[in-house]
């Protein structure tokens, strides 16, 4: 089980009105989605939470905020282990099998890249759907991945399972 709670009852842990760029998937209507899908799955949301775009570092990251003062221990978000996009939890065959040869990824990464997008492909009889439908779109990554051979290029996978 994760648990997200206050740490001190009066610290905020963003500002939810802090204007930030839109970006696919960052909606009301998208975090209506997910949190039904949690508590539908067994997780706790509090009422305090909310999905939003926050400025980090310059950058818009996407999370999760608390839109007023919590109370100590107070939780935030508890979300039960069979809704984490853990290895565990994809029935993926011959998903361990699978080895990454370049050097700057290890193996359960590659792995977890294709169980996600497998679960991507499989569009709304995927468990994850209500999260994986709104996650920002590949136009948003352009400006992060590029194709002329410079470090963070983006590259192609190919993969046969064992047998075929």
């Amino acid at each position: 089980l994760t648990e997200v709670s206050a740490i001190h009852p009066s610290i905020h842990l963003s500002t939810p009105n802090t204007a930030v760029p839109l970006a696919s998937g960052s909606s009301d209507s998208a975090w209506s989605d997910v949190t039904a899908w949690l508590k539908n799955g067994g997780a706790v949301v509090s009422s305090k939470a909310a999905g939003n775009l926050t400025l980090h570092g310059g950058s818009s990251i996407r999370g999760v905020i608390a839109t007023e003062a919590m109370d100590v221990g107070e939780i935030l978000l508890s979300i039960p282990k069979k809704l984490w996009m853990h290895l565990d939890n994809f029935q993926v065959p011959y998903l361990y099998q699978l080895e990454c040869n370049n050097a700057e990824f290890d193996d359960e990464s590659l792995q977890a890249a294709v169980a996600v997008a497998l679960e991507k492909k499989k569009g709304e009889n995927s468990t994850w759907h209500a999260y994986l439908k709104d996650l920002p779109s590949l136009e948003n990554y352009q400006s992060f991945y590029h194709q002329d051979g410079v470090p963070g290029a983006a590259t192609a996978i190919s993969w046969t399972p064992l047998g075929q």
